[in-house]
């Protein structure tokens, strides 16, 4: 690697993360971008199981598995509502461990799990865990979020605790996998959108899928990285209460999203030809695809100490995955370089915004213009500027560990082109 390096961050003896409902991406970042040093101690204190709004759970696992790949000591203290010898406390308690991304997360990455009543229960909970997913066939379904858990294989354990059809079956088998969990899971009974929608969702999460398994499993040695990697689904608000006659409220978390929700807003306004599906009911949906991994930065150049320098080098080998012939992929085979037209042309057809964030950069691209346009009329993947991002931040976040892809989509509307 070539830059000035900058200087490593200093390591603390203690560290301390209070989640607060709802927990959100922001509040996650602002502990970052405050607390930019390794611990040797990270306690996580957990007052209530909270609601967990827009990518908060995917940069909690992003924390969490860069403090155990840093090599910190974990501690998670649960409050009183998670802690009580009386049985509505119990099994709140376990109901949250084990059927939301948030406790999986929670449970996995610790090394001690104390009640308020100074009970240790992490060996109880990582078990309990271990077997829901295997009884669910590793769908966790929490409310208004529902995940799919890839795999399972903290540093802890020699084999890996879960280890589902995800990630190691045929096409077919994980598209019908796929279509169980966005039945069960994400659309519910009444399934709005139309067939070719579905396909466009499944085609973007079967390549980043396929990414997690390429470069999100394993390291430049091919040694297993330990961690959570999944698939979550989220319908961030009801239909009803998004739009009203100005246009959509404002989405937890800010911009991007926002922004996003004011070009939806424009879209209803300036085009009352805007189809809607069969129901009228549509939703917006959050979809995040995440793993522990090296990211995005040190793939490309085969070195994690790109995090520690030049934040410049990192954004220049961040950017260079993303042309077609940006792959990280050793020789040139069947498939290197597809991965990212196909995600990119699904997310273009659906009308949605996708968000990358990996190392110390989030970068972002609309596929809605200002008015609510389609921002292309036609998708040519040989074209640069389909992969160029709408806006990149220019100075160094917190650094979390691996890759979080996540596109916001508005489930049952269809744009149209300028």
């Amino acid at each position: 690697m070539s830059g000035k390096a900058s200087t490593p961050p200093l390591q603390v003896r203690h560290q301390t993360l209070t989640l607060r409902s709802p927990l959100t991406a922001q509040q996650v970042e602002a502990w970052l971008a405050e607390h930019p040093g390794r611990a040797d101690d990270l306690v996580v204190e957990v007052p209530s199981a909270g609601r967990v709004a827009l990518l908060g759970d995917a940069m909690l696992l992003g924390l969490l598995a860069l403090a155990s790949q840093r090599g910190s000591r974990v501690t998670i203290r649960l409050g009183p509502a998670l802690s009580g010898l009386d049985e509505p406390a119990t099994s709140r308690r376990t109901s949250f461990l084990t059927t939301s991304l948030v406790g999986h997360a929670l449970g996995q990455y610790a090394d001690d799990i104390i009640t308020s009543t100074r009970e240790e229960v992490s060996r109880e909970t990582r078990a309990v865990q271990s077997a829901t997913l295997v009884q669910t066939q590793g769908l966790l379904l929490s409310g208004e979020a529902k995940s799919a858990v890839l795999d399972v294989w903290p540093s802890r354990y020699e084999e890996p605790v879960f280890d589902d059809i995800w990630l190691r079956s045929s096409p077919d088998a994980i598209n019908s996998g796929l279509m169980r969990l966005l039945h069960r899971g994400l659309l519910g009974h009444d399934r709005p959108g139309s067939p070719v929608r579905h396909r466009q969702l499944r085609q973007f999460l079967l390549q980043a899928m396929e990414n997690v398994v390429d470069h999100g499993a394993s390291d430049e040695g091919q040694a297993s990285i330990p961690g959570i990697r999944y698939v979550s689904f989220r319908r961030p608000y009801a239909a009803d209460e998004q739009f009203d006659e100005s246009g959509p409220r404002r989405a937890e978390g800010g911009s991007p999203y926002s922004d996003y929700l004011d070009r939806l807003s424009n879209a209803l306004r300036q085009q009352p030809s805007m189809r809607r599906s069969q129901k009228p009911n549509w939703t917006l949906i959050e979809v995040t695809v995440g793993d522990p991994g090296v990211g995005v930065a040190a793939r490309m150049c085969g070195d994690a100490a790109v995090y520690e320098g030049s934040f410049d080098e990192e954004l220049a080998y961040f950017a260079a995955a993303f042309p077609v012939t940006g792959t990280s992929k050793r020789g040139l085979g069947r498939g290197a370089g597809r991965g990212l037209p196909i995600m990119t042309r699904a997310v273009w057809q659906l009308g949605g915004l996708c968000v990358f964030r990996s190392g110390r950069i989030r970068a972002f691209k609309h596929f809605l213009d200002e008015g609510g346009s389609w921002t292309l009329d036609r998708f040519d993947e040989k074209d640069q500027a389909v992969y160029s991002f709408t806006d990149v931040n220019d100075k160094p976040l917190g650094r979390i560990a691996g890759t979080i892809v996540t596109f916001l989509v508005p489930w049952g509307l269809t744009p149209q082109a300028n």
